[in-house]
């Protein structure tokens, strides 16, 4: 909001001072935060083509500042004409022309976009001259500030959308893929286990051996009359009810008891 305010306070000041000088004629090219004033003139035999070359003229001293500015060359720009004046002197037209161009340094622009961008800002300045033609240069000048602050504010308020879910979907990333690793380890961790505890079954427990050898071996309590089966890693050690020593070992899966040690 406060982005919206600094560019709305800046065209206003702009505009208002385009009463008393033309700061084409006045100074140079100027610059505030994102915000570029680009002036160029043209000095042809027809007025069209003085037009053209204060255009190209603009342009040319624009990339010469922003190609400089590692925060404005190849990034998104927004641009938009703020004033032509053209006169005849001698035999050859004068031409004044202006415009401002909005940088947003956190996005990229396509080539499309730099390669169409004198046809849009003609097109834009065409489209105002047969406005100011139709209803007067005073009633144009008020329709085209108008319009063009609101479109202004519109896109702040969508960039400053775009900024704040990106910024939750980069927190929200992090969050998950903290997450992710946890249990990552805390799978590893499990899966070591189950595997240390099928290997000492593998290589230390066989039929006959009585409970107590089974604890002392394993490193567990079991009760020393127990009979029945007793699951250790993903083994299934089964116990004689009435003799308590070990009567078979076999490996589980989701099918049950497989590899039966007689």
């Amino acid at each position: 909001m406060q982005k919206i305010i600094v560019i709305i306070s800046f065209i206003f000041i702009h505009y208002s001072a385009f009463s008393s000088q033309w700061f084409c004629k006045e100074g140079a090219s100027s610059r505030r935060d994102n915000t570029y004033e680009v002036c160029g003139i043209g000095n042809e035999d027809s007025e069209t083509n003085s037009r053209k070359e204060a255009l190209k003229n603009a342009f040319d001293e624009f990339d010469l500042v922003c190609n400089k500015s590692d925060d404005c060359k190849g990034k998104y720009k927004q641009v938009s004409p703020l004033r032509t004046d053209c006169e005849l002197t001698g035999d050859k037209y004068k031409c004044y022309r202006a415009f401002y161009i909005i940088v947003d340094p956190s996005k990229n622009s396509s080539s499309l976009e730099n390669k169409d961008l004198a046809k849009e800002l003609e097109k834009k300045e065409n489209e105002i001259k047969s406005i100011q033609e139709k209803y007067g240069i005073v009633f144009a000048e008020k329709f085209r500030v108008d319009k063009e602050l609101e479109e202004i504010k519109l896109q702040n308020i969508e960039l400053q959308k775009k900024i704040e879910e990106n910024e939750n979907y980069i927190d929200k990333n992090k969050i998950l893929a903290n997450k992710l690793s946890n249990l990552d380890k805390l799978s590893d961790e499990i899966r070591n286990k189950i595997k240390s505890k099928n290997q000492l079954v593998e290589s230390y427990i066989k039929k006959g051996m009585s409970v107590a050898e089974v604890n002392n071996l394993l490193s567990i309590r079991i009760p020393k009359k127990y009979g029945g089966d007793y699951l250790f890693g993903t083994y299934q050690i089964g116990f004689d009810y009435a003799n308590h020593v070990v009567y078979h070992v076999c490996k589980m899966n989701y099918q049950g008891c497989l590899n039966i040690e007689p």
